[in-house]
C-alpha cells in the first residue's frame, strides 16, 4: 500500500523521474514458528510492482542479509525492468552476509563495521546502506540530466559498475561494484534516446526485455518549438519587412501545426490501419544597415507514420505493427559586412530517426514472433569567420545509433517440435571534427560500435522407432574502435577490432525396434576470440592480429541387439580438446607471426556378446582405448622461420572369448595389445633440423582347451620397437623384435608335457645383428620307472628362460598426456553457459535421494580419469573441490561443514562453483 501511495504522489506532482528505496526483506513464519526468507510474491505485491512499472517509478531493493538466495522482492528484478536489486560489497567483493541470486544487479560498498560480537546487529544494516548509496547516486544522475528515462538510468548505472569475479553479469556479484563518479559523468553526457539495446558487456541477463518497445503505439520525439496556431490544421505563413536598402528588418515564419490523418480498411479477414502525423516550423529574422547584415533562422520538422495490420482466419492469425519517425532541427546565425568580404557565422542542426516493428503469427503448427527497434541521432555544429585575406572555419558532428531485433519461431507437427530464438543488438557512436585556419587544416574521425548476437534452437522428433533431441546455444560479440587525425594532409590513426564467440551444441538420438537399441549423445563447446589492431603515422603503418580458439567435444554411443539366442552390446565414449593461438604483426615491412595448436583426444570402445545354442554357450568381450596428444608451433621473424610438430598416440586392446559345452568341454582364448607411436619434428629455413619417429608394440595372447581327461594351454608374448632419426640430413635407424611362447598339456592321471622358447632379432641402420634364441621343455609320467621331476609351469607363470620378457616395458605403460594449459580455455568475455549441477540430495539430505542419471555419472568419471593422469595432488584437489561443491549445494549444517573446508569469502568459492 505504501508503494501505491508513493506512485500516486509522484503522479499528482507530475514528476517524470522518481525513485523509491525498499530496504527490507520478505519473510514468512513457518509451521514450526521459525522465520525464513520468502521466495514468492503475493498478488497484492505483484499488483503494486506492476503499478510502479506502468508509471515509470524506479525501485531500489536491498538484496537481504541472509547470505543465501535473495527473497522474492530482490528476485523481482528479473520480471520487472524498473527494479534494481542491490547487494553489499566488502574488500572489493560481495560481503559474505549479502544474499545473491538471479535477481542481483549491483553491489555497493557499506561502511558498517562488523565484528564477531556485533555480527548479528551490524550486518543487518549492510544491504540497506548499499541500497541507500545506489538511490543517492540515481538522484544525482537525474539532477545532472533530467531528460533520461528510468531505463537509461538503470543501464548506465549497471554498465559503469566495476566488474569483478566472472566477466559480465553473474548471480553472486551482479554487474559489479557501484562506480558513482563514472555513473554520474556518463549520465551527464548521454543523449536521451529510446533504450533499444542493452550493454555489450552482458548477455546472460539482458537489461531490456526483447519485447519491451513493441507495445508503444507512437514515437516519442524530443521537445519542439511551441506553435502559435495549434487550433487549426492549415499551414500558416507570415512575413514582415521594414526599411529600405540602407537600413531595415525582415522576418518570415512558416508553420504547419501537428496534423494527423488515419484511415482503416477491411478486406476479407484483414484489417489495416494507417496513420500519419506531420508538423513543421521555420523562422528567419534579418536586420541590416549600411555596414553590416545579421540573419538568424531556425526550423524543425516532424514526420511520423504508423501501420497496423491484423489478419484473423480459422487457420491462422497475423498481427503486424510498424512505427516510423523523423525529426529535424536547424539553427543558423550570420553577421557579415556589406562593405568588404568579412564576417562570422555559425549553425546547428540535429536529425533524429526512430523505427520499430513487430509481428505475431500464430497457427496450429507454427508461432512466429519478431520485433525490432532502431534509432539514429545526429548533431552538427559549425562556425566560421573571414576577412578579405584570412578565413577560419570549424565543424563538429556527433552521431549515435542503435538497434535491437529479436525473432522467435516455434514449430509443431505430429512427430515432433522445433524452435529457434535470435537476438541481435547494435550500438555505435561517431565523432567528426574539422578546422581550417589559413593554409593549415586539421580533421579527426573517431568512433566505436558494437554488435551482440545471441541465438538458440532446439528440435525434437519421434518417428516410428527413432527419436532425436538437439539443441544449440551461440553467442558473439564484436567491438570496433577507431581514431584518425589528419593534419595538413598527414594522417595518424589507429583502429581495433575485437571479436568473441562461444557456442554449446548438444545432439541426442535413439532407436528401439524391440531387437536393436542404440543411443547417441554428443556435447560440443566452442570458443573463438580475435583482436586486430592497426595504426599509422603518415606512410608508416603497423598491424597486429591475435586469434585463439578452444573447443571441447564429448559423447557416448551405445548399441544393443537381442534376438533369440544372440545378444550384442557396443559402447563408445569419445572426448577431444582442440586449442589454438596465433598472432601476427607487420611493422615498417618487418613481418612476424606465431602459431600454436594443440589437440588431445580419447576414444574408448567396449563390446560384449553372448550366443546360447542347444549344446554350447559362447561369451565374448573386448575393449579398445586410443589416446592421442599432438602439438604444432611455428614462428616467423622477418625471413627466418622455425616450426615444430609432435604427436603421441597409444592404443590398448583387450579381448576374451569363452565357449562352454554341455558335455563339460570348455574353450577359452584372449589377447592384449599395447601400441605407442611418437613423432617429434622441427624445421627451419634450411629444412629439417630433426625428425624422430618411435614405434613400440607389446602383445600377449593365450588359449585354453578343456577336454575329457585333461586340458591344453598356450601362452605367447611378443614385442617390437623401432626408432628412426634424421638430423640435418643424417639418417639413422634401429629396432628389435622378440617373441616368447610356452605351451603344455595336462592329463587328469598326472601326466604332463610342456615346452618354452624365446627368440630375438635386432638391426641398426639396415644391418641385422646375429639372432638370439633359447628353448626349454619338460614332462612328467608317474607310470615310468625312471626318476622324474614334476615341474610343469602353471598358466600365467613368469618365463623361466634367462632373457625372456618378464613384464610389459615401462615406457609402454604411460599413455600420452596433454599439456596442463590445454585444459584452460581462453579468457571469457562473457560467462559460459552454466554447467549442470549434481542433484542437491545425491550426497546430502534425508534418505540420500535418488542417484544422478547415467549421463552425469559418465561425465564425472571421464573428468576423474583425466585428473588421475595429472598426479596425486591433482586428485586430492579434485575430490576436495567436489566435496565442497556437494556440501555447499546441500542444506542445513552441511553449509557450515563446507565453510570449514573453504573459509567464507575465499576466492576459491567462485572457481569451484564455476568448475562444477
Amino acid at each position: 500500500q505504501s508503494l501505491i501511495e508513493f506512485v500516486d504522489a509522484a503522479i499528482a506532482a507530475k514528476q517524470p523521474n522518481a525513485a523509491v528505496n525498499l530496504s527490507f526483506d520478505l519473510t514468512q513464519i513457518n509451521p514450526d514458528g521459525g522465520q525464513t526468507t520468502r521466495h514468492k510474491l503475493t498478488a497484492a505485491e505483484r499488483s503494486a510492482l506492476q503499478y510502479a512499472q506502468e508509471n515509470n517509478i524506479l525501485i531500489v531493493a536491498a538484496a537481504g542479509n541472509e547470505g543465501n538466495l535473495i527473497s522474492a522482492l530482490g528476485q523481482a528484478s528479473t520480471e520487472y525492468n524498473n527494479i534494481i536489486t542491490v547487494g553489499a560489497a566488502e574488500n572489493n567483493y560481495r560481503a559474505a552476509y549479502s544474499s545473491y541470486g538471479g535477481g542481483l544487479d549491483i553491489l555497493a560498498p557499506t561502511d558498517t563495521h562488523q565484528t564477531a560480537e556485533t555480527a548479528t546487529n551490524a550486518t543487518k544494516q549492510g544491504t540497506s546502506i548499499a541500497a541507500a548509496k545506489v538511490t543517492n547516486t540515481i538522484s544525482q544522475m537525474w539532477a545532472a540530466n533530467p531528460s533520461l528515462d528510468y531505463q537509461q538510468i538503470k543501464n548506465i548505472l549497471l554498465n559503469t559498475a566495476s566488474d569483478i569475479d566472472i566477466p559480465g553479469w553473474d548471480e553472486r556479484t551482479g554487474y559489479g561494484i557501484l562506480n558513482q563518479e563514472l555513473a554520474i559523468a556518463t549520465a551527464t553526457e548521454t543523449i536521451p534516446a529510446i533504450p533499444v539495446i542493452a550493454a555489450t558487456k552482458q548477455l546472460i541477463k539482458p537489461l531490456i526485455n526483447a519485447d519491451e518497445n513493441t507495445t508503444n503505439t507512437a514515437a516519442k520525439p524530443s521537445s519542439r518549438a511551441a506553435l502559435t496556431n495549434a487550433t487549426t490544421n492549415q499551414p500558416k505563413t507570415t512575413s514582415t519587412s521594414t526599411g529600405d536598402y540602407n537600413q531595415g528588418t525582415s522576418s518570415s515564419t512558416t508553420e504547419q501545426p501537428q496534423n494527423t490523418t488515419s484511415n482503416t480498411s477491411k478486406y476479407n479477414n484483414t484489417t489495416s490501419t494507417n496513420a500519419q502525423t506531420n508538423r513543421s516550423y521555420s523562422h528567419t529574422n534579418s536586420n541590416w544597415n549600411k555596414s553590416r547584415r545579421n540573419t538568424n533562422s531556425n526550423s524543425n520538422s516532424l514526420y511520423e507514420t504508423k501501420t497496423d495490420t491484423n489478419t484473423n482466419t480459422k487457420d491462422y492469425t497475423d498481427k503486424n505493427l510498424s512505427l516510423y519517425s523523423i525529426e529535424r532541427t536547424n539553427k543558423s546565425q550570420e553577421n557579415i559586412s556589406r562593405l568588404k568580404y568579412e564576417g562570422i557565422g555559425n549553425s546547428q542542426s540535429s536529425y533524429k530517426q526512430k523505427w520499430s516493428s513487430n509481428r505475431n503469427y500464430t497457427s496450429p503448427s507454427q508461432t512466429q514472433k519478431s520485433a525490432s527497434d532502431s534509432y539514429l541521432n545526429s548533431q552538427t555544429q559549425s562556425d566560421g569567420k573571414h576577412d578579405g585575406s584570412y578565413a577560419e572555419s570549424n565543424s563538429k558532428t556527433q552521431e549515435e545509433s542503435g538497434s535491437k531485433s529479436t525473432t522467435n519461431n516455434q514449430y509443431t507437427s505430429s512427430n515432433g517440435s522445433s524452435g529457434d530464438n535470435t537476438t541481435t543488438q547494435k550500438k555505435g557512436k561517431t565523432n567528426r571534427t574539422s578546422s581550417n585556419k589559413g593554409n593549415n587544416s586539421n580533421s579527426t574521425y573517431s568512433g566505436e560500435n558494437s554488435e551482440v548476437t545471441q541465438s538458440d534452437s532446439h528440435s525434437k522428433t519421434n518417428s516410428n522407432f527413432s527419436k532425436t533431441n538437439n539443441s544449440r546455444d551461440n553467442r558473439s560479440i564484436t567491438n570496433n574502435t577507431w581514431d584518425n587525425t589528419t593534419t595538413n594532409g598527414k594522417t595518424v590513426g589507429s583502429s581495433t577490432r575485437d571479436t568473441y564467440s562461444e557456442g554449446n551444441n548438444n545432439y541426442n538420438t535413439s532407436y528401439d525396434d524391440g531387437k536393436s537399441k542404440n543411443t547417441s549423445n554428443t556435447d560440443t563447446y566452442t570458443q573463438n576470440q580475435s583482436q586486430e589492431t592497426n595504426s599509422s603515422n603518415g606512410t608508416n603503418s603497423w598491424r597486429n592480429n591475435r586469434d585463439s580458439s578452444y573447443s571441447v567435444t564429448s559423447g557416448n554411443n551405445t548399441d544393443t541387439y537381442k534376438n533369440g539366442p544372440e545378444t550384442r552390446n557396443h559402447n563408445r565414449d569419445h572426448y577431444s580438446i582442440n586449442k589454438s593461438n596465433s598472432s601476427s604483426s607487420n611493422s615498417a615491412g618487418k613481418p612476424s607471426s606465431k602459431n600454436e595448436s594443440e589437440r588431445y583426444s580419447e576414444n574408448q570402445e567396449q563390446w560384449d556378446s553372448e550366443y546360447k545354442a542347444d549344446t554350447y554357450t559362447t561369451k565374448s568381450n573386448s575393449d579398445e582405448l586410443t589416446i592421442t596428444a599432438s602439438k604444432s608451433n611455428s614462428n616467423t621473424e622477418g625471413n627466418n622461420t622455425n616450426s615444430s610438430n609432435s604427436s603421441d598416440t597409444s592404443t590398448t586392446r583387450n579381448s576374451q572369448t569363452v565357449t562352454t559345452y554341455k558335455d563339460g568341454r570348455k574353450e577359452e582364448n584372449g589377447s592384449s595389445t599395447y601400441e605407442k607411436w611418437l613423432r617429434d619434428s622441427s624445421y627451419d629455413n634450411k629444412g629439417v633440423v630433426s625428425d624422430i619417429y618411435k614405434y613400440s608394440r607389446w602383445t600377449s595372447s593365450y588359449t585354453k582347451s578343456y577336454f575329457k581327461g585333461g586340458y591344453r594351454w598356450t601362452e605367447t608374448i611378443s614385442g617390437s620397437d623401432s626408432e628412426s632419426t634424421t638430423k640435418r640430413a643424417v639418417y639413422t635407424s634401429n629396432g628389435s623384435s622378440w617373441s616368447w611362447t610356452r605351451s603344455g598339456t595336462v592329463w587328469d592321471d598326472g601326466r604332463n608335457d610342456w615346452s618354452e622358447s624365446w627368440s630375438k632379432s635386432s638391426w641398426k641402420d639396415g644391418k641385422y645383428a646375429p639372432s638370439e634364441s633359447e628353448s626349454k621343455k619338460g614332462g612328467f609320467d608317474p607310470k615310468k620307472t625312471t626318476p622324474q621331476v614334476n615341474d610343469v609351469p602353471k598358466f600365467g607363470e613368469p618365463p623361466r628362460l634367462n632373457k625372456a620378457p618378464k613384464n610389459k616395458p615401462i615406457d609402454l605403460q604411460k599413455p600420452p598426456k596433454p599439456s596442463k594449459d590445454i585444459w584452460i580455455p581462453p579468457r571469457r568475455i562473457t560467462p559460459p553457459q552454466e554447467l549442470e549441477n549434481f542433484p542437491d540430495n545425491w550426497v546430502a539430505g534425508s534418505g540420500g535421494g535418488n542417484p544422478p542419471n547415467q549421463d552425469k555419472i559418465q561425465k564425472f568419471l571421464r573428468e576423474f580419469r583425466r585428473v588421475m593422469a595429472l598426479g596425486k595432488q591433482a586428485v586430492i584437489d579434485f575430490l576436495k573441490g567436489f566435496i565442497y561443491h556437494s556440501l555447499i549445494n546441500g542444506v542445513g549444517i552441511l553449509k557450515d561443514v563446507a565453510d570449514l573446508l573453504y573459509p567464507p569469502g575465499a576466492k576459491s568459492h567462485a572457481e569451484i562453483e564455476a568448475y562444477y
